[in-house]
């Protein structure tokens, strides 16, 4: 992979940071609710509870603030597209569920993954673009129902989430994060415990807070599963 100093649609927002207020939707389901018989097969776990039927399905809506830190961008020598590496350096974001009566917050699992490229669909235009992020986030409830064993995270496995965006800047819900596991993601505390499933999450950029601004620091990528991987550096479907 080759690093790229300047290129059409990436030299003006290379290394920079900038925050957006997002409204994210997570389908979530706790564990008890799950039939013990399938618990151990995520993807039967994911149909059980995209199935609204079984009213085993909590929708979570959360809102509050994300910061993303932007790289170098690469070029794909081979393919001859570029990619832009980027990083979630902050993450905050809050929910009320009155089916669970409590209020949680979502936040990044201290040392988790959360990284992911900006893929370029165009040799020469700044959009579409394809997104891809492999988040590793947490749930922790802040007072209410799910308290009764202290405000403990309840950390999820990573996932991985995919956008087309179609303009610059990622605002006013133009552009969709979904998520795309096959499998539910399970929630776990520290000790292990299985306290529930993530079936399927959805985010949407709203506004841009501030302005854009210099990377405070250099972006570092981290060690990634061959899975995810692949996932975030495969050329996209319908390059140019």
């Amino acid at each position: 992979m080759k690093r790229v100093s300047e290129t059409t649609q990436f030299k003006d927002i290379a290394e920079t940071e900038f925050s957006f207020q997002p409204i994210t939707r997570v389908w979530f389901g706790l564990a008890e609710l799950v039939p013990e018989k399938i618990r151990d097969d995520l993807a039967a776990v994911r149909r059980y509870l995209m199935d609204f039927s079984n009213k085993a399905t909590i929708e979570l809506v959360f809102t509050g603030e994300v910061t993303i830190r932007r790289g170098v961008p690469q070029l794909d020598e081979k393919s001859g597209h570029t990619m832009l590496p980027m990083q979630i350096t902050h993450l905050e974001e809050y929910c009320y569920s009155k089916e669970l009566d409590s209020t949680i917050a979502l936040s990044m699992v201290p040392n988790g993954v959360n990284f992911g490229v900006t893929h370029q669909m165009a040799p020469n235009i700044e959009a579409p673009l394809d997104l891809r992020m492999v988040l590793t986030l947490q749930f922790t409830p802040l007072h209410g129902n799910l308290t009764e064993h202290g405000a403990v995270p309840m950390a999820c496995h990573p996932k991985q989430v995919q956008a087309q965006a179609n303009a610059l800047p990622l605002n006013y819900g133009s552009t969709t994060f979904s998520q795309r596991d096959l499998d539910a993601i399970p929630v776990q505390g520290a000790d292990g415990t299985l306290h529930g499933y993530v079936a399927y999450s959805v985010m949407n950029p709203l506004s841009q807070l501030g302005g854009v601004v210099a990377a405070r620091k250099a972006l570092e990528a981290p060690k990634l599963e061959a899975r995810h991987a692949a996932f975030l550096y495969s050329v996209p479907r319908g390059f140019a």
